[in-house]
């Protein structure tokens, strides 16, 4: 990315300079990805040393040269210049194998409000005199003029000195309250943060030793990362813009953590990371191999001018080279431009027209940023507003299949050489063209449509026929050229066939041919090729060019050994074979046909001794060793089990890496942005230990796929998870050593089973029955058969008898009988006391028995904890050693609920603890009546870290989890609990994590199935999903959402519908104890009727109820049919009777709002 950015980019100007991240020449982007109209790509390895140069060494040329010297390390072993080259089909093709193999797609979206509604930001207009009287002034004009649902950030400058994150209160007297009245104004409120503390910034600056806080220090990052959540948190912030970034602010040559071959932009991948921690309203104005992330990023700042000089022109160019670079959830500088705060020496305030313009190009961009409130910025807000589900779809397009949200035109047809070099026009999605007007005083341009009828401004009587030249269309200042497609007339998307290939570390060490190969006494070139074919159909040709430099000979090199056989069968050979670049590739013999499962021991490093018995021992240098055993699987379910025990010193990290390849994946953590099947996951060295972030109430380490293969993670590994970051479509099983783990273990190990068998469904029966386990019993049976009501999403902390009560006679009223009502948060006390607030149930006993002389089963919410101040609870539990301490001594941590204090949680671990939590439940209980209990919290995030428990270190964080929700399962069918780990034998139900009242995958609607499948198949068959509707924390939800929401849960076990759900209660009961019986899921995949079907493999939006119940709910907004896949079989609609042979696609299937679309199996 440049200053002056161009596009296309043949003609920018880059003079031989090092190519990583800056703050000059807005270089805040530099992907090593080039990428031309001929279908063909050049992508440059991280670790090369890489400088570029744009025709000024030779003309019409770009050269790449490799060099150590700044910012480069001197520290580096070798000289490296390595990158692939792809010849495909046409450009189009060409980027989607780009993206699919190296630069990434996002793995979810930002929050769709701010798509939605504008970001206002005081940047701009009031610099860095911005102060708590200013930004209400800046509030009440947005208001004024008519705009509402709005962020407004609080930019530069807020803090006592930069870098102490403490609010200057000569500027902010009480920057709490400021939010919060910003909030009571419909406002949601970020403030600026960036990663620099200046030299007089004390105690912070003397604390840090560092002017800019070192990310690719684990600690360093942490400790940043703490004082960002407690400003957030103390004032109520709802996220942040983080400034900054680029690589060029470190001092120069930087030293940094990890591999010194990613030096110096490692830290720029380190810091967007953390930043991203922060949650889907962020945004980041660099990165670097971090297009998987789903953040904004933001475009540096623009001056308040016309043309390519980093004016208005540029808004354009930039957002086309972000998005084929691979970052395309884009965020525009602010309408406008910053003003006079930039040095340009043609730097002013925007002039109307120049606003106008602005304005326009920004009206179908993915959203909207301003600093000035102009009356005309009204309707092109508006505008973009009823644009916005169109944009949201472009960017579920962008995570599912990795294309651009604003492409180029040649996107539509990549053979139409007439939009190569089309830079003022662009794409929203695929239907949408806009020509913004970008020269001063035009009041016409030129416009070229693509193929196909294009009806300008949506409107069917203003067609034109594609490709055509629209010489000197018409556009007044206040009229923004855009064009929709006609759908009928849409030619169908080219796709590029899937290829068979593999990143070059899961290949066998025979697998590429050296062409050539030549040798000096320093250098060996090396020129090697494969070719990868699509059953013959397709043939692409993948050249990888190593240029590899050094003080010592022969530094290229492979290693040679023999196979190790594990296994030799007559159907099934299992064998280690060498991996080039360091340990083993775990290979399976199927019918002659090798297939890569994993690599293990990439780096332990030189081998000792290879011994065999009745196990394979393989030892290596520093004091480690795998122990690798196999089994034949007989009986019903044949296959095979491999276990690896690895053992090593607790200083050394263990890592195998599982290869995706091209089957669809299952099990894995519970996600907020949950996608099902689970290979598109992006984790990025993920501690495996339950946890409120993300959702990750979940975390059986269990991972299946659809070739009936899975892994399975012994307790007492220190698990983390690297899953398509550092090595696309791979996940990699890291042991270390490390928090949330303790240092006190006296080893590391990695200790995991593999087991392969037949089919997806062979392999699932085969875990449950030996790891997962089955569920003992089932919960309530009218639990199952008649609707839960809570009182959260209604009434919040609201609740109180009266309520209650009037809640009921609503139920009651509208015909629901039978029913069981949950009264949530808040009836204690305080948080812990379990003492009931008379203030709000003068006599809880009476408000319990009215409700079940109406016929109401009734329970009440907990939780593990006990705020501070909440006496004598949280002393006596202090006092008697109850509470979860640190390794640092301290009982504090924190929940939502704080209230402004800390909070401590029940070690669950201690015997005598969980004695004096149960008997406290079991006395609310008597003495109230109560039927069962909703328990709340339990995922191990919420000790104070690293945390101190009982029992066998090695089960320890995730002990405590375990520990508290066996606690909870004493107290009878009628529980509800939201974690687990390993606990999938209780017979309670498991709560999904609060959803949003949203359509999309951030948390909302489509998460509900997914999380269904996702839970199903971790072996926790008995779900409670959450409130239909979600919780409506922001809005409540529309009727046709409520309506959508309430038929996807309708078979669903314990949903809050009656008459449909009611009459298949029995079946649902059924499956509930065929789970017991044989651990099946109550509610599988669509594959679990038709296992080898590879059709069914990665449908996630329809799920079974037990083996004929098919469920295929509408999960689109507006959406009135869908597309509906039944397994073989014969199969009866049960809205009209009508019988569909399975094995096949039902197209358009009709789902009018009152319809959910199921079908029964019959044969």
């Amino acid at each position: 990315m440049q200053e002056n950015q161009v596009y296309p980019i043949q003609n920018a100007q880059f003079d031989y300079s090092a190519y990583v991240t800056a703050e000059k020449d807005n270089a805040n982007i530099m992907e090593r990805y080039w990428l031309n109209s001929a279908g063909e790509y050049i992508y440059v390895h991280p670790q090369v040393p890489l400088f570029v140069d744009y025709g000024l060494l030779q003309a019409n040329h770009i050269c790449f040269g490799a060099q150590i010297a700044e910012p480069y390390s001197s520290k580096r072993s070798h000289t490296e210049l390595s990158y692939d080259i792809w010849f495909l089909s046409d450009v189009k093709a060409a980027h989607k194998h780009a993206v699919e193999n190296y630069l990434g797609k996002p793995s979810g979206l930002p929050d769709y409000q701010m798509v939605q509604h504008p970001i206002w930001s005081t940047w701009a207009q009031y610099s860095y005199g911005v102060d708590g009287w200013k930004v209400m002034e800046f509030a009440e004009a947005i208001r004024a003029h008519g705009f509402n649902d709005s962020q407004l950030e609080i930019d530069d400058l807020w803090e006592t000195c930069y870098g102490s994150m403490e609010v200057d209160t000569a500027k902010f007297p009480n920057m709490t309250h400021l939010v919060q009245e910003l909030k009571g104004m419909g406002f949601r409120v970020t403030i600026w943060l960036h990663p620099f503390i200046n030299s007089n910034c004390e105690p912070w600056y003397t604390e840090a030793l560092e002017s800019l806080i070192d990310f690719t220090n684990p600690r360093a990052a942490t400790w940043w990362s703490t004082r960002v959540r407690n400003l957030l948190d103390t004032h109520g912030f709802d996220s942040a813009k983080f400034d900054a970034g680029q690589s060029s602010y470190s001092p120069q040559v930087p030293v940094q953590t990890g591999d010194i071959d990613l030096h110096p932009h490692h830290i720029v991948d380190t810091f967007v990371r953390t930043c991203a921690e922060f949650g889907n309203m962020i945004e980041v104005r660099a990165g670097f191999r971090t297009q998987d992330l789903p953040i904004f990023v933001r475009m540096v700042d623009r001056d308040s001018i016309w043309g390519l000089n980093n004016g208005l022109s540029t808004v354009v160019t930039t957002t086309l080279q972000m998005n084929l670079v691979g970052y395309t959830f884009v965020l525009p500088d602010m309408i406008g431009g910053n003003g006079l705060n930039l040095n340009h020496e043609q730097a002013d305030m925007p002039s109307k027209e120049l606003f106008i313009r602005w304005l326009q190009a920004n009206t179908f961009l993915p959203s909207m940023q301003y600093s000035y409130t102009v009356e005309i910025s009204k309707k092109y807000t508006d505008l973009h507003a009823d644009f916005a589900d169109d944009i949201y779809s472009a960017m579920e397009a962008s995570v599912s299949q990795g294309s651009p949200v604003n492409p180029p035109l040649w996107w539509l047809d990549p053979t139409d050489k007439e939009t190569f070099a089309i830079w003022d026009e662009f794409l929203l999605g695929e239907n949408i063209l806009v020509a913004p007007v970008l020269n001063e005083g035009a009041r016409t341009r030129n416009i070229y449509l693509p193929a196909g009828r294009w009806l300008e401004e949506g409107d069917a009587e203003i067609v034109y026929e594609g490709p055509i030249w629209l010489k000197n269309h018409p556009a007044p200042l206040d009229y923004l050229p855009y064009f929709v497609r006609d759908a009928k007339s849409a030619p169908s998307s080219t796709t590029l066939h899937n290829i068979t290939v593999s990143l070059l570390r899961f290949l066998p060490a025979n697998c590429h041919r050296v062409i050539e190969q030549s040798t000096t006494d320093t250098t060996t070139l090396s020129i090697w090729s494969e070719l990868c074919y699509e059953e013959s159909t397709t043939t692409l040709l993948t050249a990888n060019i190593s240029l590899v430099a050094s003080t010592v000979f022969a530094v290229f090199s492979c290693a040679i050994a023999a196979d190790i056989y594990l296994l030799e069968t007559s159907k099934l050979k299992i064998f280690l074979q060498n991996n080039t670049y360091g340990g083993f590739n775990v290979v399976t013999e199927l019918k002659g046909i090798r297939d890569i499962v994993s690599v293990i021991g990439r780096h332990a490093g030189e081998i000792i001794n290879v011994a065999r018995n009745e196990d394979i021992v393989i030892t290596f240098e520093n004091k480690t060793s795998v122990r690798i055993r196999t089994k034949e699987i007989e009986g019903l379910r044949k296959g095979q089990l491999v276990t690896f025990d690895w053992e090593s010193p607790k200083n050394y990290r263990l890592e195998d890496c599982v290869n995706l390849g091209l089957y669809h994946w299952y099990g894995g953590p519970q996600q907020k942005r949950q996608f099902w099947p689970i290979e598109r996951l992006v984790l990025h060295d993920y501690s495996y230990v339950t946890k409120e972030a993300d959702n990750c109430a979940i975390a059986e380490p269990y991972w299946l796929n659809s070739n009936g293969i899975f892994f399975y993670f012994d307790k007492k590994v220190p698990l983390f998870i690297d899953q398509n970051n550092v090595d696309k479509n791979a996940a990699c099983f890291i042991a270390d050593v490390k928090p949330p783990y303790s240092n006190k273990r006296e080893t590391n190990e990695l200790v995991y089973a593999l087991g392969i068998f037949n089919n997806p469904k062979e392999a699932h029966e085969f875990a449950v029955e030996k790891y997962l386990k089955k569920p003992t019993g089932i919960p309530d049976e009218s639990m199952i058969s008649y609707p839960v009501w809570s009182t959260w999403a209604r009434y919040k902390k609201t609740v109180d008898h009266d309520t209650v009560i009037r809640f009921a006679d609503e139920i009651i009223k509208h015909g629901f009988k039978s029913s069981h009502i949950e009264i949530d948060d808040l009836w204690e006390s305080c948080y812990g006391s379990q003492v009931v607030d008379s203030r709000k149930f003068p006599d809880l006993k009476n408000t319990v028995e009215s409700l079940k002389s109406k016929g109401f089963r009734v329970t009440i919410w907990l939780h593990p904890f006990v705020n501070k101040g909440c006496e004598p609870w949280y002393s006596e539990a202090k006092g008697k050693g109850f509470l979860v301490t640190s390794e640092y001594g301290s009982v504090e941590t924190s929940w939502w609920n704080d209230n402004g204090t800390t909070t401590a949680t029940i070690d669950f671990t201690n015997p005598e603890a969980r004695t004096w939590y149960s008997e406290r439940v079991r006395n609310l209980q008597r003495e109230y009546g109560f039927d069962g209990f909703k328990f709340d919290g339990g995922e191990s995030s919420w000790s104070p870290q690293i945390p101190v428990l009982k029992g066998d270190i090695k089960d320890q964080p995730g002990v405590i989890t375990a520990d508290y929700v066996r606690t909870a399962a004493q107290f009878g069918p009628l529980v509800e609990v939201r974690t687990g780990y390993r606990t999938q034998d209780l017979p309670v139900f498991i709560r999904m994590l609060d959803k949003d009242t949203y359509w999309t995958f951030e948390n909302g609607l489509p998460t509900v199935i997914t999380t269904l499948l996702q839970l199903n198949m971790n072996g926790y068959p008995l779900v409670l999903p959450d409130m239909i509707g979600g919780n409506g924390y922001s809005e409540p939800p529309s009727r046709e959402l409520f309506i959508r929401w309430l038929q996807a849960t309708t078979i669903e076990i314990s949903k809050r519908m009656v008459d449909l759900h009611e009459r298949h209660a029995p079946q649902i009961i059924a499956a509930c104890r065929r789970a017991v019986l044989q651990g099946s899921p109550v509610n599988p995949p669509v594959w679990w009727a038709d296992p080898d079907n590879k059709q069914a493999h990665d449908i996630w939006d329809q799920y079974l109820l037990g083996d004929n119940i098919l469920v295929a709910p509408i999960l689109e907004h507006g959406g009135t049919s869908r597309d509906v896949y039944l397994p073989r079989g014969r199969w009866q609609a049960q809205e009209n009777g009508q019988i569909f042979d399975g094995g096949d696609w039902i197209r358009n299937y009709p789902a009018p709002l009152d319809t959910l679309p199921y079908f029964v199996k019959i044969l």
